[in-house]
C-alpha cells in the first residue's frame, strides 16, 4: 500500500507541476516505470492497481507524462511514458524503478560459446576458432533425428542411421536433435562449424498426431551406438 500510494502521488504532482508545460520533443524520451516491489502470488494488488488506475488518469494530460502502456500483470505492475528528465527524477526521486526504453539487441556469440574460448574472467564477448575446426570429423547425433533441409547445415549431413548409403532422408519430427546438432556444429552458432553431421534417430517413427512425445527404443539405442562405432568415418 505504501508504494501504491507513492505511485499515486508521484503521478498526481507530476500531473499539476507539468501540465502547463510543453517540451520540446527532443527533450522527451520513451521510459518504463514501475515499483521496486517484487510481488508475490500472496500480495494483494487490488489497492496497488487502483491507486496506478487514478493516477495513470491523471497524469494522461500531463506534456511530460504521456502514457503510452499499463502494466497490470504477475510479470510487471506499473506504466511506461514520454518523460523529460524532470518527470524521469521525479519519479525516481518518489521511490520507482525508471528505465529508459529502447530496441533490444541480440548477439551471434552466446555465453556458452564465449566461455569456451576463454580460459580465463572476464569473458571478452566473443567466440573465436580455427577457421577449419571440426572439417574432417565426422558427429552422430544420437537423437530424434535432423531436419535435412535446415540452412545451419548446408551440405554438412552425412549418412544417417536410417538409410545407409544416402544423404539424410530420416528428418526430425520433434526438434531436439536438430537443436543438438546445432549447438554441435550449426553454422551460426555451433562450436565446431565444419563437422560433418549423422543423423542417428532413436525414437521409433515420426508420427503426425498432435502432442507427439518422442520415446526412445531401447533396441533402436543399441542400433544406433552399433552404427556410430561401425561407420568407416576415420575421425568422429
Amino acid at each position: 500500500r505504501g508504494e501504491a500510494c507513492a505511485l499515486a502521488m508521484a503521478l498526481w504532482t507530476l500531473a499539476l507541476v507539468v501540465a502547463a508545460a510543453v517540451p520540446s520533443p527532443r527533450d522527451v524520451r520513451h521510459y518504463i516505470v514501475h515499483s521496486s516491489h517484487r510481488h508475490s502470488p500472496h500480495f494483494d494488488t487490488s489497492a496497488h492497481d487502483a491507486a496506478l488506475q487514478r493516477a495513470i488518469k491523471a497524469a494522461r494530460g500531463a506534456a511530460a507524462a504521456n502514457v503510452t502502456h499499463t502494466y497490470a500483470s504477475s510479470v510487471l505492475r506499473g506504466f511506461s511514458a514520454h518523460l523529460t528528465e524532470e518527470g524521469v527524477r521525479h519519479f525516481r526521486e518518489h521511490g520507482l524503478v525508471v528505465s529508459e526504453d529502447a530496441p533490444m539487441t541480440f548477439t551471434t556469440t552466446s555465453w556458452a560459446l564465449d566461455r569456451l574460448d576463454d580460459a580465463a574472467l572476464p569473458l571478452d564477448g566473443a567466440y573465436r576458432s580455427d577457421a577449419d575446426l571440426g572439417s574432417g570429423v565426422h558427429v552422430f547425433i544420437l537423437d530424434t533425428g535432423i531436419l535435412p533441409d535446415h540452412a545451419e547445415f548446408a551440405d554438412r549431413l552425412g549418412e544417417d542411421y536410417f538409410n545407409p548409403g544416402a544423404v539424410l532422408n530420416s528428418s526430425d519430427c520433434h526438434g531436439h536433435g536438430t537443436a543438438v546438432a546445432t549447438a554441435v556444429g550449426g553454422a551460426t552458432l555451433g562450436v565446431a562449424r565444419n563437422v560433418t553431421l549423422h543423423a542417428v534417430r532413436i525414437t521409433g517413427e515420426c508420427t503426425d498426431e498432435p502432442g507427439y512425445q518422442p520415446s526412445p527404443v531401447f533396441n533402436e539405442v543399441v542400433n544406433g551406438f552399433a552404427f556410430a562405432a561401425d561407420h568407416p568415418a576415420e575421425l568422429k
